[in-house]
């Protein structure tokens, strides 16, 4: 049985020495007032402190965070990747397949006659381009073949400048893109072979320090345009961006010279715990999910836009039996014919599943954009225009047709995309609170409400020894007592 009175021993000579405030009042006042006094203010105190630290550790466990925005200037930036598309996919004239090109003039000429005679719908303009979708998506083509379809480089690029010197067309990596056919991209870190190259840099803003790009688009023909909008299409991205679709771009009216001016913004977003964005968008191993497996071993890297277009595809797939033809393309089925069943399957696809994609499609911890601001001037000016119509006699095999003034705010545009300031906007995310925060704040509530540290809690722990010892002690004496003697 425990000695009483050396417990009650133990607990007086820790109560004497204890730095937790009240319990030398507690323990050794000569009134019993004071003492039920300071055991009231004890017990309040203490009340208050536990439900402090539970609303803390709350707080904490919730993994909250804060955003932070900041501006930083530097000597240089990376100039981003321009990349330019004419949004007629097809030139008719010279076309290497009238065959193919016969067919949509087919199909342009019923549409227009179903309008004509018994329709008050535009759906079938939608389904013409649906139709056009359909056809190319079942070409079996090469790449090579397929760009011939387009214009090329040759005809699109009249003139290049960048920080002031010329560039020329071996300064853009070739890119095909479905709804756009041939694309060029400057600053990618390819050129046009599809070998390394070194990656621009700026360190001075201004419209005179950017890159000039003026564009010849083609001419606008009543006999043969398929077009509901014409000119070039535009993307401003980081050179790591593998997928472009014209979701991503802005498109640019011929007769017009565009200065853009470019805001960079880099934005670092928090992994688990405080949330669900990957870091490491390169491996398949950092997130458990089919799709964005699948995105990873389509693009070598991952990006939640394309993840997202996957998982509607998935989806149109699974209902329709068939893909979306003018969305990414599937090795796995056949592309639709009939536009009805996308439809439906897109509108039960709203109202039900979309959310399901972003569980399978997280959002990138870091990533890069760009601030654009757009403003027009008309191009080309009068002298400018002759100036263009004589160096186009050059080159008379590229059909190009600089005949007047009228021709050339017909068929051409010029941008001017420069950095309004050697800088970027970081938008970083950083925890609410940190450990060593929750630890702090747990200290300052033990010393604002019990008077105590962490070393208080030292001196309980030695307590709590102290009272086994002796518990164990006693125990032990009594089982050595009722031992028999021999």
């Amino acid at each position: 049985m425990v000695d009483l009175k050396k417990l009650g021993e133990k607990l007086s000579q820790w109560s004497d020495n204890s730095t937790i405030h009240a319990i030398s009042h507690i323990s050794h006042s000569d009134s019993k007032l004071i003492r039920l006094i300071w055991l009231t203010f004890f017990l309040s105190a203490f009340g208050y402190f536990s439900y402090l630290i539970v609303q803390s550790t709350i707080t904490y466990l919730k993994y909250g965070i804060t955003t932070q925005v900041s501006y930083e200037r530097v000597v240089s930036l990376e100039f981003p990747t321009v990349t330019f598309c004419n949004q007629k996919m097809f030139r008719y004239y010279d076309s290497v397949d009238t065959v193919a090109i016969n067919s949509l003039l087919v199909l342009k000429n019923a549409i227009l006659s179903a309008i004509n005679s018994n329709t008050t719908s535009l759906k079938l303009i939608n389904d013409f381009f649906f139709n056009i979708a359909y056809a190319f998506s079942t070409l079996e083509l090469s790449q090579q073949r397929k760009s011939m379809f387009s214009y090329s480089i040759d005809e699109m690029l009249i003139n290049c400048r960048f920080n002031g010197i010329m560039c020329t067309k071996n300064d853009f990596e070739y890119a095909y893109i479905p709804t756009f056919g041939n694309c060029y991209k400057f600053n990618s870190g390819k050129n046009l072979s599809g070998e390394s190259a070194v990656k621009r840099r700026l360190s001075q803003p201004g419209r005179s320090k950017g890159l000039v790009l003026e564009l010849f688009v083609g001419y606008d023909d009543p006999f043969w345009d398929t077009y509901r909008t014409t000119g070039a299409m535009i993307f401003v991205h980081n050179s790591s961006t593998k997928h472009l679709s014209k979701e991503n771009g802005f498109g640019l009216a011929a007769g017009f010279a565009y200065d853009i001016a470019i805001g960079q913004v880099f934005t670092n977003k928090l992994p688990k715990p405080y949330g669900t964005c990957i870091k490491d968008v390169f491996s398949e191993n950092s997130f458990d999910s089919f799709l964005y497996k699948q995105t990873v071993v389509a693009l070598a890297k991952y990006e939640q836009k394309i993840c997202l277009l996957l998982c509607l595809q998935q989806y149109i797939t699974g209902i329709c039996g068939c893909f979306d033809p003018t969305g990414p393309q599937s090795v796995s089925f056949p592309p639709c014919n009939q536009s009805k069943c996308i439809e439906q399957a897109y509108v039960d696809f709203v109202n039900s599943n979309s959310l399901d994609c972003f569980d399978q499609c997280p959002v990138e911890c870091d990533s890069t954009s760009y601030d654009l601001r757009i403003t027009q001037s008309s191009f080309p000016g009068f002298f400018y225009s002759q100036i263009l119509m004589q160096f186009d006699k050059m080159f008379p095999w590229l059909n190009r047709n600089f005949s007047s003034l009228e021709n050339l705010k017909k068929s051409t545009l010029a941008l001017n995309i420069y950095y309004n300031d050697i800088g970027y906007t970081v938008i970083n995310e950083i925890p609410s609170k940190t450990f060593e925060q929750f630890v702090g704040e747990i200290g300052g509530l033990m010393g604002l409400c019990l008077g105590a540290s962490f070393l208080s809690f030292v001196e309980l722990i030695e307590l709590l020894v102290q009272l086994l010892f002796l518990i164990f002690k006693s125990n032990n004496k009594k089982v050595l007592a009722e031992k028999p003697s021999n």
